[in-house]
């Protein structure tokens, strides 16, 4: 994008997320497993996103979680079992899943679960519903930032690390990274 001397990145904004740094910071240890869940109320593909029949959950959500798991460890995926769900969207005239729950593989036989609901009613308290539990041989991260509640646990003691407003941070993190 230099050459139209335009600034742009994707929005992986987890790598920015103050939970997320604190626990890539603690890990070290082999990678075991990983569980995420990433949902998001319906309004997302049925009323804000014109363009929802033309993605899927996968693309929209999951993409974040496939890429934490990246960050952290810089492993890839060798081998992907997914499977999705299209009734409710589907109904709507929205051609795409409302749900994907994936079991991946990476490089030295690891595993990763990651499911994804695009359908929860609009009313949840928040409309972001994000899950996870990552392992390593020295280091637990759970947390719910639904609920925000995230525990990071080491061989030494166990943390809290805070969830609440890091969109500032996220914006000073692309600004650093575009104009160095």
């Amino acid at each position: 994008m230099a050459r139209n001397n335009v600034d742009a990145e994707v929005n992986f904004s987890n790598r920015r997320n103050p939970p997320f740094v604190s626990a890539r910071a603690s890990l070290g240890g082999d990678f075991i497993t990983l569980f995420i869940r990433l949902n998001n109320a319906i309004g997302s593909p049925s009323e804000r996103l014109a363009w929802a029949g033309r993605t899927t959950p996968a693309w929209f959500l999951l993409s974040h979680c496939i890429d934490l798991t990246s960050w952290f460890h810089g492993l890839q995926a060798e081998r992907v079992f997914a499977s999705g769900v299209k009734q409710v969207l589907a109904a709507r005239g929205i051609d795409t899943d409302d749900a994907i729950h994936a079991i991946v593989q990476h490089e030295g036989g690891t595993h990763a679960n990651f499911k994804t609901v695009w359908v929860l009613p609009n009313d949840v308290p928040a409309p972001v519903d994000f899950i996870f539990r990552y392992v390593d041989s020295d280091v637990v991260f759970a947390g719910d930032t639904h609920e925000q509640l995230i525990r990071l646990t080491t061989q030494e003691r166990t943390t809290f690390p805070g969830t609440l407003n890091w969109v500032l941070q996220r914006f000073a993190g692309f600004v650093t990274t575009a104009h160095g």
